[in-house]
């Protein structure tokens, strides 16, 4: 779990240079393919760290991710978004890693 955690941090630090740049407002703007597509690649970041640093962890994070959709997820960034747009110096990733936080 503490391996988890660590990982989940690490990649809202270390998200791609666009991640940085993107603002909370810039990316409630985008269509909703442009935001799960997004979103989907962050998961898909921490998957591949998780997989590499961890892996029994991440046999049970990727079946707890996968049992909510990425739909619900990306309404779950969005709620997060809205309600803490001042939360981090990369909001977009946090509030992934805080959504699937929330449940796995």
């Amino acid at each position: 779990m503490r391996h988890l955690l660590f990982t989940m941090t690490l990649i809202a630090f270390i998200a791609p240079a666009r991640a940085e740049t993107s603002a909370t407002s810039e990316f409630l703007r985008w269509p909703e393919d442009r935001q799960t597509a997004y979103v989907a690649g962050v998961l898909q970041g921490v998957s591949y760290l998780m997989s590499n640093y961890d892996k029994a962890g991440y046999q049970r994070w990727g079946a707890c991710v996968q049992a909510q959709s990425l739909e619900a997820t990306v309404v779950d960034v969005l709620r997060l978004l809205k309600e803490n747009p001042n939360e981090s110096s990369t909001p977009v990733p946090w509030a992934v890693v805080k959504a699937i936080s929330r449940h796995c």
